[in-house]
């Protein structure tokens, strides 16, 4: 399957999963279409380690985001707080 197959494949596994796109034959064309379909970035080979680090920690930073606001916007509809973790847990 190529990068694109694989990012789509994703996503609709779990949408919050932020995936970074490393491609060696990069265009800005590919870019856009990889962004558009969910790519949380682009990269292009050769890369820089510490832009690859940054990459991480901010895709990191973001879903503990999505996640924390998950979290709170169901208990704000649930009119309680959630102390559970797991997801059967949360279930009952």
């Amino acid at each position: 399957m190529s990068g694109m197959e694989l990012l789509r494949s994703v996503r609709e596994q779990d949408g919050t999963l932020p995936v970074v796109v490393l491609t060696a034959h990069g265009s800005e064309k590919a870019a856009v279409a990889a962004m558009k379909a969910g790519a949380f970035d682009y990269l292009s080979k050769p890369v820089d380690i510490d832009e690859v680090a940054l990459v991480i920690e901010r895709a990191i930073g973001t879903r503990e985001l999505r996640q924390a606001n998950r979290q709170m916007a169901s208990e704000r509809s649930l009119g309680r707080r959630l102390i559970a973790e797991s997801l059967t847990m949360r279930k009952r």
